[in-house]
């Protein structure tokens, strides 16, 4: 090698490494994290120290000196904007992102002092939708409706659940943050909760859009999961009803309509083995998950045109493939037809168990058989399915049973002479069909 080549190559290591810590000590400068790291650390002692002293107003001092901190962070952020500095801004505007997280654990302590701590939260929860809708205006990004529902959602539960709890038993609190976790997750699934820029981005600036979003969301995520863990150590919840539930969000990225119905029915099995008291519960979200399947079916979409973000360091390589995306439709009209019956029927299964504990299954109520048969006929008469009308034949012949109408088969004789009716009844049946079924323009039997 010559001594020119190699001092070529002795130049271009020391340009690489000096752009690299010029990217990673410059422009996103670590001493915004290690002051981060100290306040965090410095507020949480801070509300330690004050909580010994007594009084309301001690332990909020912890939490006054988080929001202080990214409120200082938020008008860093928009100084940087305005100089052209985007890159160290983006790195506050996570921090920012951090700090909605309750990170000292301020809406839990305020659930311990009454009506202090409602206002207490109703102040966290208003102060946190306002700052982040300063950042979005900082940082020039248009945030749609749906992702301003989730972070809305997710944000209201931090704050009202921790009040309501200790009013709770374990079971109903146990249901209630189950359903929470399962509404949230089924609108964080289910929607797009497009962030766009407002100002033209080149292919960096769209990389770093996108795993910006991608860290907030999951910051927000394992957060929410750290306050539930907490919520669920300190009030004793049975956390096992989001095993069912997470069956049931699983199907967002299923792609076959049987795997659907295979996790509902493994859902309500769980849900009845092993969470009788919440069966009612897996019976409603298994509904909404067969109607969301109808009506919003997640497709992957490619596209159509080959572009893309480039790599984590400006190069002359070409930038990878533009990446497929999901779009929501409705399911095709058979498939449609059989979620919105399945949800229908599991509607009615929600409606009927809500008081069951386990043990016998509850008795049906007229009013509510005789709704179900209503919405059922004019859904089949609308839809033209007679096969749906099956549906009507559990529901009342259990409803007579129970009533002593009907005897259940108690013998050997009566299961028999059951059977050969279904024999027979399912003879005249697929007589009938085949009777109505059309034939094919040509057939033959050779």
């Amino acid at each position: 090698m010559s001594p020119d080549s190699a001092a070529f190559e002795s130049a271009t290591a020391d340009d690489y490494w000096q752009r690299l810590m010029h990217r990673w000590f410059v422009q996103y400068n670590p001493i915004y994290l290690v002051s981060a790291a100290l306040v965090l650390a410095g507020a949480n002692l801070l509300s330690a120290g004050l909580a010994r002293r007594g009084g309301v107003f001690s332990e909020l001092g912890g939490a006054a000196v988080a929001a202080l901190y990214a409120w200082s962070l938020l008008a860093a952020c928009a100084l940087l904007v305005r100089r052209g500095a985007v890159r160290p801004a983006v790195m506050l505007a996570l921090l920012v992102v951090l700090f909605q997280c309750d990170v000292t654990l301020h809406t839990a302590t305020s659930a311990n002092l009454g009506a202090t701590g409602l206002i207490a939260s109703a102040l966290w929860l208003g102060n946190g939708l306002v700052q982040l809708g300063v950042l979005a205006k900082t940082m020039r990004l248009a945030v749609s409706f749906s992702a301003w529902l989730t972070v809305g959602l997710g944000a209201l539960g931090l704050a009202a659940l921790p009040q309501a709890l200790p009013h709770l038993d374990a079971g109903p609190a146990s249901g209630l943050i189950g359903a929470w976790c399962f509404g949230l997750a089924m609108v964080a699934s289910h929607t797009h909760r497009r962030v766009r820029s407002s100002r033209p981005l080149d292919d960096w600036g769209a990389t770093v859009l996108r795993r910006s979003l991608r860290t907030s969301w999951l910051l927000w995520g394992g957060a929410l999961s750290v306050h539930v863990g907490l919520w669920a150590t300190d009030r004793g919840l049975r956390l096992q009803l989001l095993v069912p539930l997470a069956l049931l969000l699983a199907t967002r990225w299923t792609r076959s309509e049987a795997k659907t119905w295979l996790a509902v029915l493994a859902a309500l099995g769980l849900g009845a083995g092993l969470l009788p008291e919440f069966f009612w519960m897996v019976a409603a979200a298994s509904a909404l998950t067969l109607w969301l399947r109808a009506t919003r079916r997640p497709r992957r979409q490619e596209p159509s045109v080959e572009a893309g973000g480039r790599g984590p360091y400006r190069s002359s390589s070409p930038p990878p493939p533009a990446r497929a995306r999901i779009v929501f439709a409705r399911a095709p009209l058979p498939a449609y037809r059989r979620l919105g019956f399945g949800a229908l029927a599991l509607s009615y299964v929600a409606t009927w168990t809500f008081d069951w504990s386990g043990g016998p299954w509850p008795e049906h109520t007229l009013p509510s058989l005789l709704v179900f048969s209503l919405a059922l006929l004019t859904l089949a008469r609308a839809w033209r399915s007679r096969g749906a009308l099956t549906l009507l034949v559990p529901a009342p012949v259990h409803w007579a049973t129970q009533r002593g109408v009907l005897e259940a088969p108690a013998s050997l004789a009566h299961w028999g002479g059951l059977a050969v009716g279904l024999g027979f009844a399912l003879l005249a049946v697929g007589l009938v069909a085949t009777l109505r079924a059309r034939e094919p323009p040509e057939h033959s039997l050779g």
